[in-house]
């Protein structure tokens, strides 16, 4: 009978159809989990991923939906390059209603362009979707109900106020910073005010207007009466499972369910190998080499003019080559030790034994693989997590951080020789990379593993979170509150109520007692006083003598 089960658990999760869908996801946000779909392919599962591009690492038995890239044409746009480069300048709590209005107008343009008839109307069957369901594409968990599957929400990020919500998770907004700022888990009390007032905006401004918005375009475009959707919150919270690209290695130590798996590092075997010119040019670098690159979503070439002089003439200076990410066919001026890519395999320079230094964005993918292999930083943050993360590794002693607002060639140059000069930056990052290596499990087999018990037990209902039941106002326990407030709140009046009850009778006693006994006694005093006879005067006597 075990033998049995055993083979059928197995059937189940040998030839799977798997849902990848990725229709506007950041390239650097499903890069970092395709080692993870390469895997799963591997093991015998039927893959099909929705996605706006093909990613470099290309997956066995998968069939491709390539849909119009309407991020990328929605950036190419001069209004909204105005509205990137505004990114730069904006506080943090101006970010949150740009970001969520940019992305209704991105998806709307999506939906109405119908991108998706052929998975849609197509005749497809699925066991699981896995999506980015828990950050700005919560609209997209819809096709989880469409074609009747459990949902696996990957996560680029630590997990932040609203998606730790979503999934039941614990976020103490005491200890638990929120990735959006430049702050770290040791908050004075300001930097906790400024956390809580942060994670308030986003979960009652996702919750009252985001969501709702996205209600709406779901009903407007995805054949709302066909399907029945119920509503979009209630989809989202009965996610089954969540793949956070975090460990707690690479960031501060908070709670987790057991339906939300930290599985960070699914790159580190990943990246192509050098070519043999490439390959020549890393193990010639005598002095060691630089890599530089601010990922997908930050193109250098696109940055203002004098960012880019500040780089050209701190790199010039350098005894050290330079490998550049740039995506333009020519670099004017170009230094003589700088070698330039419009891509690289990221995970494979990091990996050689000459690479001395990494200039970033400080984007969590590749800070990870860096750490991993054991390659300090100089980190530039522009936006979102960076600067989290920015402020973490410079804590933990293996980055020096500038700020992007204020970069000069001195400041640059200086950090570049502080952190090659001084061994401390290697030592805190080769402490850091023993850490992280010390898994039991490395991160694809743990991220496989737990995708593997989603199928084998039909979505895992079992690991949700009874929290997940509760409404806002429950789960925050407004509601407790409100009912400890008005007890207190009418105890205190009623002893209030009481006291001037037992006052007013006092009062009253007090009046009749004096009524009574102090008139009854005054009255008393008059009539003893009547009682009292007064003595009769004596007549003088008439002496009459004879």
């Amino acid at each position: 009978m075990n033998v049995f089960i055993f083979f059928a658990l197995f059937t189940v999760c040998s030839a799977s159809n798997i849902l990848l869908m990725f229709p506007m996801s950041a390239k650097s946000h499903v890069n970092s989990f395709v080692p993870l779909f390469k895997k799963l392919s591997e093991k015998g599962h039927n893959i099909t991923m929705v996605t706006s591009f093909e990613p470099k690492v290309q997956i066995p038995n998968c069939t491709y939906i390539i849909v119009k890239n309407i991020m990328e044409d929605y950036l190419t746009d001069s209004h909204v390059q105005e509205d990137v480069q505004i990114f730069r300048e904006l506080k943090p709590f101006s970010i949150w209603p740009l970001i969520w209005n940019i992305h209704l107008e991105i998806i709307e343009k999506l939906l109405e362009g119908d991108c998706l008839r052929e998975l849609m109307s197509g005749d497809y069957s699925f066991d699981v979707m896995i999506s980015e369901t828990l950050y700005l594409f919560e609209i997209f968990v819809a096709f989880g109900h469409i074609f009747q599957v459990p949902v696996i929400s990957i996560d680029a990020h630590p997990m932040s106020a609203w998606s730790a919500y979503l999934t039941g998770n614990v976020h103490p907004y005491s200890y638990v910073p929120n990735y959006r700022l430049p702050i770290t888990d040791e908050m004075s009390l300001m930097e906790r005010v400024e956390n809580t007032l942060l994670n308030l905006e986003e979960m009652l401004g996702s919750y009252f207007y985001y969501m709702p918005r996205q209600e709406e375009l779901m009903r407007k475009y995805l054949n709302y009466e066909k399907y029945n959707f119920p509503p979009l919150l209630d989809m989202l919270q009965n996610i089954s499972l969540t793949l956070v690209d975090s460990h707690f290695s690479l960031g501060y130590v908070r709670p987790y369910l057991p339906h939300t798996v930290e599985v960070a590092g699914l790159t580190f075997s990943e990246g192509g190998e050098l070519n043999e010119e490439f390959q020549e040019y890393l193990d010639g670098s005598e002095n060691g080499f630089i890599y530089f690159t601010f990922g997908s979503i930050i193109n250098i070439t696109s940055l203002p003019t004098e960012m880019l002089d500040v780089f050209r003439s701190t790199f010039a200076k350098l005894k050290y080559n330079v490998v550049m990410k740039w995506e333009a066919d020519e670099f004017p001026n170009k230094p003589k030790n700088i070698k330039t890519m419009p891509w690289l395999p990221q995970n494979r320079i990091l990996a050689h034994p000459k690479c001395r230094l990494f200039i970033t964005h400080g984007g969590f993918h590749g800070m990870i693989e860096a750490i991993y292999h054991k390659v300090p930083l100089v980190v530039i943050p522009f936006l979102s997590d960076q600067y989290y993360n920015a402020i973490f590794a410079k804590k933990e002693g293996f980055a020096y951080v500038l700020n992007n607002l204020n970069l000069t060639t001195e400041n640059l140059l200086h950090a570049i020789n502080t952190v090659m000069d001084n061994p401390e930056y290697k030592k805190h990052v080769d402490r850091r990379s023993m850490i992280l290596k010390d898994k039991d499990q490395n991160s694809i087999d743990k991220a496989v593993y737990w995708v593997e018990y989603v199928l084998r037990h039909n979505g895992a209902k079992h690991l949700r979170p009874a929290c997940l039941n509760l409404n806002l106002f429950q789960y925050f326990l407004l509601d407790v509150i409100f009912v400890i407030i008005s007890a207190v709140v009418g105890c205190i009046c009623l002893f209030v109520f009481i006291t001037y009850v037992f006052v007013q009778i006092l009062k009253y006693f007090y009046e009749k007692i004096y009524i009574l006994y102090w008139k009854g006694k005054k009255n008393e005093n008059t009539r003893s006083q009547r009682r009292v006879r007064k003595p009769k005067k004596k007549s003088p006597r008439n002496n009459t003598n004879n």
